[in-house]
C-alpha cells in the first residue's frame, strides 16, 4: 500500500509540473501577458463556463497556476487533471492537460470532464482585473475565474 501511494504521489508530481493552461475567447480584447507584473499564481475558482451553445452549470474547477514551473493543476468534478501552460511572445496562451487522476467516475460526470478540459485546451486569451481572470478561445469559450487564495 505504501508503495502505490509513493508511486501516485511521484507521478502526480510530474504531471503536475506538466500543468494546463485554458483560455476563453469573448468578443475581442481578452489578450494579455503574464510578464507584465500580473498576479495570476496562485488558486482560482471557476465562476462561470460559457460556450456558444450557452452558459454550462454543471462545471466545477478549482485551478492552481504555477508560472515558475509553467504548470496548472486543477479540481474538476470527479478528478485532478495536470498539465502545462506556455504564453507566446504575442500574450497568446495555451494549456496542455496530458493525465489525470484515475478516479472512478460516472458516464455524466466523466463527459462534463471531458467538455472542461476540451475547454482549457482551446484557451488562447486571457484578461485579469483584481481579483477576477478570464480566459477566451474561439467559438465564444469563456471561463471566468475569481482569486481562491
Amino acid at each position: 500500500m505504501t508503495r502505490e501511494i509513493a508511486a501516485f504521489n511521484v507521478t502526480r508530481r510530474v504531471v503536475g509540473g506538466l500543468a494546463f493552461l485554458w483560455i476563453l475567447a469573448s468578443c475581442g480584447d481578452v489578450a494579455g501577458s503574464f510578464d507584465e507584473g500580473a498576479d495570476v499564481e496562485g488558486l482560482w475558482a471557476l465562476e462561470s463556463f460559457s460556450t456558444s451553445a450557452g452558459e454550462r452549470d454543471d462545471v466545477s474547477l478549482l485551478l492552481e497556476i504555477d508560472l515558475d514551473d509553467a504548470a496548472v493543476r486543477g479540481e474538476t468534478v470527479c478528478h485532478t487533471v495536470l498539465g502545462s501552460l506556455s504564453v507566446d511572445d504575442d500574450g497568446a496562451i495555451s494549456f496542455t492537460i496530458p493525465g489525470s487522476t484515475a478516479q472512478p467516475c460516472s458516464d455524466d460526470l466523466q463527459a462534463v470532464e471531458d467538455d472542461t478540459v476540451a475547454g482549457l485546451e482551446a484557451l488562447t486569451e486571457w484578461r485579469l482585473e483584481g481579483d477576477q481572470l478570464t480566459l477566451a478561445g474561439p467559438d465564444q469559450l469563456m471561463m471566468e475565474f475569481r482569486q481562491a487564495g
